[in-house]
C-alpha cells in the first residue's frame, strides 16, 4: 500500500513528535483479477474505491441495486460503502485489472470528473493507462509516479463520461422510477406521469437515449432480477413470480422465455449444471 500525505503545518517544540499527517490518497493495490465460470461473488460494503477494467469475458453486476452488463473494454467503479454482487458468465467469466484506492484527494478527483454517480462506463479505453499503473510496482519512486498515473486514469474516465450524451430529465426520472419499482406492475401512463411528460414523448426520448422503449427496458430489468433470484435463492417459481408482480407463474414463465429463450426452471437447472461442471474441472 502506498500513501501520499499532506505536509504537516503545525509547529512542534524540541523533543515532541510531529503529528502524523493524514494521507491525501492511498493506493491499496493494483493487480489482475479473474472470476470463475458461473461464480457469484458477493462484496461489500467496500472500505475504498475500486476501479476495475474488464479485459475479457462477460458478467452481470448488481451494484447498490442497479443492474449492469459488463464486457471487454468496460470499467466498473465500485464506490466506497457500495455493495456488489457479480454473476460471472458460465462460459466466459470476466478478467482484468483492478485498482483499489482511497483518501480525500481521490474523493475530490472523482467528484471533479463527475464519476460520483457512475458505476459502469462502457468502452472506456483506459487499458494503456491502467496497465502503466500496474507496471509501476517495481519502480523506486512509486508514490509520486502512481499519484500522477492515478490522476491521469481518473481524468480519462472523466473524459469518457463527457463524451457520452447526458440524459435529459425525462429519461433520468423515468428510468429511476422503473428501477425503483421493478418488482411491481408498471403502466406507461404511470411512468409518464412521474416524468411529467406525455407517453409519446417518453417513448421517443427513451428510444433515443437508451435504444429501447420503456416497456422493454423494464422487462429486461425485471428478468435480470428474476435471474438473480433464481441463482441466489431456493425460492419457487411461484414465489419469484409473486415477488416480481406477475399474476401467475404462466405469465412470468412466458415473459422470461421471451427474454432468455428458455423457461425459468430450465434456465436455473442449466446454470446449476454448468457451475457444477466448472467446479469439478
Amino acid at each position: 500500500m502506498f500513501d501520499h500525505s499532506h505536509t504537516a503545518s503545525a509547529s512542534t517544540t524540541a523533543g515532541e513528535t510531529p503529528p502524523q499527517a493524514a494521507p491525501a490518497w492511498r493506493l491499496h493495490g493494483v493487480g489482475r483479477f479473474r472470476g470463475h465460470p458461473g461464480e457469484i461473488a458477493n462484496e461489500g460494503p467496500h472500505p475504498y474505491t475500486s476501479i476495475r477494467y474488464i479485459e475479457e469475458g462477460h458478467a452481470t453486476a448488481w451494484i447498490d441495486g442497479s443492474v449492469r452488463k459488463l464486457g471487454a473494454g468496460d470499467v466498473c467503479i465500485v464506490h466506497r460503502e457500495a455493495r456488489v454482487q457479480i454473476y460471472h458468465d458460465p462460459a466466459h467469466p470476466i478478467a482484468g485489472i483492478m485498482v483499489d484506492c482511497s483518501g480525500p484527494l481521490i474523493a475530490q478527483l472523482i467528484a471533479a470528473y463527475r464519476l460520483t454517480d457512475r458505476a459502469h462506463i462502457a468502452q472506456a479505453s483506459i487499458g494503456p493507462a491502467i496497465r502503466s499503473l500496474q507496471g509501476m510496482a517495481s519502480t523506486s519512486d512509486i508514490p509520486r509516479r502512481a499519484g500522477l498515473a492515478l490522476h491521469e486514469l481518473l481524468a480519462q474516465l472523466g473524459e469518457r463520461v463527457e463524451e457520452q450524451p447526458a440524459w435529459p430529465e425525462v429519461v433520468r426520472l423515468s428510468k429511476a422510477y422503473i428501477d425503483d419499482n421493478i418488482d411491481s406492475p408498471l403502466r406507461l401512463a404511470d411512468v409518464a406521469r412521474h416524468a411529467r411528460c406525455s407517453e409519446a414523448h417518453l417513448s421517443r426520448m427513451f428510444r433515443r437515449y437508451l435504444g429501447v422503449p420503456p416497456g422493454d427496458y423494464g422487462l429486461r430489468q425485471r428478468m435480470a432480477l428474476a435471474k438473480r433470484l433464481l441463482l441466489t435463492t431456493d425460492a419457487s417459481i411461484k414465489s419469484i413470480a409473486n415477488r416480481l408482480g406477475y399474476r401467475d407463474t404462466f405469465a412470468f414463465s412466458h415473459a422470461f422465455k421471451n427474454v432468455e429463450g428458455t423457461a425459468p426452471t430450465l434456465w436455473r437447472t442449466a446454470d446449476q449444471r454448468s457451475r457444477g461442471l466448472a467446479r469439478a474441472s
